[in-house]
């Protein structure tokens, strides 16, 4: 049995306060979750560079688009052409839906996850399946710039000898 998953993904529409190509909100996502797996830093230090990133990203701009962003599209999801819809608000809900062969929608309420399977069955996303698409939606609409979001954000240390 192959377990790999191929996804691509073409964005065609995007809907957001933020003047960011579609490209760059992924590569920012990518670059930006790489900080959520290393050890403890000052917390002075971590409040500063997020108060770049919240300049940089045009935080509170975002959140005030209580709307949310929207994200549509084409792609292949588990290896079938797919059409997706994701709705990222900035209080840390969301709801991402790929419609295929083998259509899934999951979405997070602000306090439980939850999916509807390909079959129509509901039921309740748990552990680190939850935890991977909080974090992914989180990113891309910017609520782990929140200070309410639960992510403990850390600096990624300095190798001795380098700036």
């Amino acid at each position: 049995m192959n377990t790999k998953m191929n996804h691509q993904v073409s964005i065609t529409r995007v809907s957001a306060v933020f003047s960011m190509k579609p490209a760059g909100i992924l590569i920012l996502s990518f670059i930006l979750l790489n900080a959520f797996v290393v050890p403890a830093q000052a917390d002075d230090q971590v409040q500063a560079v997020l108060d770049r990133v919240r300049d940089a990203v045009g935080y509170e701009n975002l959140k005030t688009f209580e709307r949310g962003i929207e994200l549509e599209g084409r792609g292949i999801a588990f290896g079938l052409e797919c059409c997706f819809r994701s709705l990222i608000l900035p209080d840390g809900r969301f709801r991402n839906e790929i419609d295929s062969e083998l259509s899934i929608t999951v979405g997070f309420d602000g306090k439980k996850g939850w999916m509807i399977d390909f079959s129509g069955m509901p039921g309740h996303l748990e552990s680190v399946t939850l935890e991977t698409v909080k974090i992914r939606n989180w990113v891309l609409g910017g609520y782990w710039l929140d200070p309410a979001c639960p992510l403990v954000i850390t600096l990624d240390p300095q190798p001795e000898g380098e700036p």
